[in-house]
């Protein structure tokens, strides 16, 4: 793909061009290129960059253990910790009992995919570089793990069923560093565990294969994503999720619409709200086709997940489920509930092309009903019946604009990153804090004519280009301490 020049010595990974393919038919397909590509999409080199006590390097390729110290955050201008939220041995018990249901098994995962590593390097009986010395120490002897190693194993396919203690402390580390960290703006609150978190960091973790990026991962989308399921209530998440997915599906499909409100199941945070929380990971028990979920979530607006749902109602498969299933809640519910999995237990040859067809599906929709336009419609929706619940609209994170980072369209390469935070290393704390604030402008460009496929599949997906629109360009200005990101249709 076309890189951007920054200067002789020093190149940028195109973003956008990794956004396509995340967003194209097959995605990222590997482990291996998700491992590199994930940290990239969420902006984790800004967040390793002002991490002053820390061995870089480490951070990238060898995944030192989280333990919950802080990294700084992207706006901290000074070289002092990030400020941290003490946790109560409530809060950490909470979080232990829900990592022992973990559908996810890390150990597990990271032994067969090495495997699948070695096998495709050509299977010569020699193990591979990768999967013994580019691996993360704390994971490192994952590999060579014997069967007693796993609590019991399933005589089926020989996959534990219950995790390991050591899977367990990492994934605990990794969502109490997550729980310590304190949202950029909200000094006087702080993020709420929520069933189901632990099956995300556990997705993330076996693709990174690094305890330390998959806690910057985690941050990230916590403080975005997954910032109103924090809250002390799903309150706002439930709101909004009854004034999308049903008002989205009476535009797109009115029968399956009347079918379901008829039935009593008119609020659909009862059966969406999980998949939303978990972005399909507690419910799809499919480790390529959930890591391919993530692939598109990563690059797309924070209510993608949602029109996914819909894509997953109107699939004719599921949508003949529903309609000829009886007309009363509980079976309805019952229906609905079991779609993910049911679409996930098909043939190995089969999942992966029903669920691209559901991604592409849900950028129609996302392309003919952009986020902007989904409040109106569910002002209207049903008489207007949903007026009072949307006072609190604008205090929802999932209805903001995707932030600067998610739309930056060049990340420095790991070499790169290395190299420089070497070097800022060994320099005063005033010349950090300019060198940082040259950071945050060097890899954005004055001017970005967004006209090839790859930005516009890209565009669709955040919901910044709809089907009306004929040409955009992004235009990103310059101010002392921040980035304005400002779209103009031509």
């Amino acid at each position: 793909g076309h890189r951007y020049e920054v200067e002789d010595e020093d190149r940028v990974v195109d973003l956008w061009h990794l956004r396509h393919l995340a967003l194209s038919r097959g995605g990222l397909m590997s482990p291996s290129l998700r491992k590199r590509a994930w940290p990239e999409l969420v902006g984790v080199d800004e967040q390793i960059l002002t991490n002053t006590s820390a061995s870089i390097p480490s951070l990238i390729s060898s995944g030192t253990s989280v333990s919950g110290a802080s990294v700084a955050s992207e706006s901290n201008e000074q070289d002092e910790p990030e400020s941290i939220v003490e946790l109560t041995n409530k809060d950490i018990e909470v979080v232990k009992q829900d990592i022992g249901r973990c559908v996810w098994h890390v150990e597990y995962h990271i032994k067969m995919l090495r495997k699948q590593r070695e096998k495709s390097k050509g299977g010569n009986g020699k193990k591979s570089k990768d999967a013994n010395n580019n691996v993360p120490s704390a994971l490192s002897n994952f590999s060579t793990s014997t069967q007693s190693d796993y609590s019991m194993e399933s005589p089926d396919i020989g996959k534990p069923q219950h995790m390991s203690k050591r899977e367990m402390g990492l994934i605990l580390n990794i969502i109490t560093a997550v729980l310590r960290s304190v949202p950029e703006g909200e000094e006087k609150s702080r993020l709420h565990y929520f069933q189901g978190l632990h099956d995300v960091a556990a997705l993330f973790l076996i693709n990174l294969e690094s305890p330390s990026l998959t806690s910057l991962v985690m941050k990230r989308l916590c403080h975005l994503h997954f910032r109103d399921a924090m809250r002390p209530t799903f309150q706002k998440v439930q709101i909004i999720l009854q004034a999308i997915i049903m008002p989205l599906l009476e535009i797109v499909d009115r029968k399956l619409h009347d079918y379901i409100i008829q039935g009593g199941l008119d609020d659909s945070s009862v059966f969406a709200l999980s998949w939303i929380l978990t972005w399909f990971a507690h419910d799809v028990h499919n480790f390529d086709v959930v890591s391919r979920l993530f692939d598109v979530f990563l690059v797309s607006h924070p209510l993608f997940p949602a029109y996914l749902c819909v894509a997953m109602l109107t699939h004719p498969l599921n949508r003949s489920a529903i309609m000829s299933t009886n007309c009363e809640f509980s079976a309805l519910y019952e229906t609905i509930c079991e779609l993910p999995k049911k679409m996930a237990s098909h043939e190995e040859s089969k999942v992966m092309n029903l669920f691209e067809d559901l991604i592409q599906t849900a950028l129609i929709y996302i392309r003919d009903s952009p986020p902007s336009k989904l409040i109106s419609l569910a002002r209207v929706y049903r008489s207007g019946y949903m007026k009072e619940y949307l006072v609190t609209a604008p205090s929802v994170f999932l209805l903001e604009d995707p932030p600067r980072w998610a739309i930056a369209p060049t990340a420095p390469t790991d070499w790169s990153l290395i190299k420089l935070a070497q070097l800022m290393r060994t320099q005063s704390p005033e010349a950090r804090l300019a060198r940082r604030r040259y950071l945050r402008l060097r890899h954005f460009v004055e001017k970005i004519d967004l006209t090839s496929d790859e930005h516009d599949i890209a565009l669709v997906a955040f919901g910044l280009r709809t089907s009306s629109s004929t040409r955009r360009r992004l235009r990103l200005i310059r101010t002392n301490r921040l980035v304005g990101i400002v779209l103009f249709v031509v």
